[in-house]
């Protein structure tokens, strides 16, 4: 029998809610892959779709920047939420995130390892990882620069974090008209988007971004569930797969959403209002959602 170690059990616990000895089967029935095992959860119904992602047993905090022409989201780790809070490290992250908006070499990008950037050239003829380890001699605790992204390509960009530093997003929107882009309404919109994002957390802007290897591993499950379930005929399967598939895409796409302040509208309503005040058309390009401790996708 395949050997599972404490530390995936627990991996594949948070990432799926399951219990314990489920994980533990799982586990030890894909041969300790945990992908594998959530996959093979989520088919018997005992994990709980939403979780995506799981923890690292790390503090830190999320920092973000824009300007008219980018936005920057970062983490960084250390070891406790004391230092977390310390203004070193958030005055350092802030900086982080400047460099990164101006540094030419850094493309535009969703969220990424921040690795290949240590031996980059940062301040004071330091490099990224000296001027880290020279953050970690002064603050007594290690510092990792985990991960960034970043957008450019728009004209509208907008950012929140959330109260703690513990969730972020950035947000680029192209309107057709460029004077347009400093209007108040564009403000709020990108307000309001930012602040859905981190409550909602959608995987996609629209249902043309998701990929088809999203949209079929979600059919596969959905249909595998009822499968499980009872013995229905494989036509009335597929109809009710069709029709979860329509809630899955108004819960993962962002414009099909219900607006977390008004559930009456969706979030295209809002972005459609704020486009009719304008005059002009206004486009929800991209987004990235950062949670703290979250691994990446």
């Amino acid at each position: 029998m395949t050997q599972v170690s404490a530390t995936h059990v627990r991996q594949l616990r948070d990432q799926t809610g399951a219990g314990m000895m489920d994980c533990k089967k799982a586990l030890v029935a894909c041969q300790g892959d945990v992908t594998a095992a959530m996959k093979q959860l989520r088919e018997r119904g005992l994990a709980k779709a939403t979780q995506k992602s799981g923890r690292l047993a790390a503090e830190g905090v999320v920092a973000a920047w824009t300007n008219s022409h980018t936005a920057v989201l970062l983490e960084v780790n250390c070891e406790t939420d004391f230092v977390a809070r310390n203004e070193q490290l958030q005055s350092f992250t802030q900086k982080l995130c400047q460099w990164l908006g101006a540094h030419s070499a850094v493309k535009s990008a969703s969220l990424q390892s921040a690795q290949q950037l240590l031996q980059e050239p940062f301040d004071d003829s330091n490099t990224v990882e000296q001027a880290i380890h020279s953050l970690v001699s002064r603050i007594g605790e290690n510092v990792v620069f985990r991960r960034f992204a970043k957008l450019s390509g728009g004209n509208a960009y907008g950012s929140y974090v959330h109260h703690g530093g513990d969730v972020g997003v950035i947000v680029q929107l192209t309107l057709d008209d460029t004077n347009k882009a400093t209007d108040p309404c564009v403000h709020q919109l990108m307000k309001d988007l930012c602040m859905h994002i981190a409550a909602c957390s959608p995987h996609s802007v629209s249902r043309d971004d998701l990929s088809q290897e999203v949209i079929q591993t979600e059919q596969d499950i959905l249909t595998k569930q009822l499968q499980n379930e009872a013995d229905k005929p494989r036509d009335l399967i597929d109809r009710i797969v069709q029709g979860k598939m329509k809630k899955f895409f108004a819960q993962a796409c962002l414009l099909q959403q219900q607006f977390v302040k008004n559930s009456d509208m969706r979030v295209q309503d809002v972005v459609d209002a704020c486009a009719k005040q304008l005059g002009c058309a206004v486009v929800v390009d991209r987004f990235v959602r950062l949670k703290m401790g979250e691994e990446m996708t």
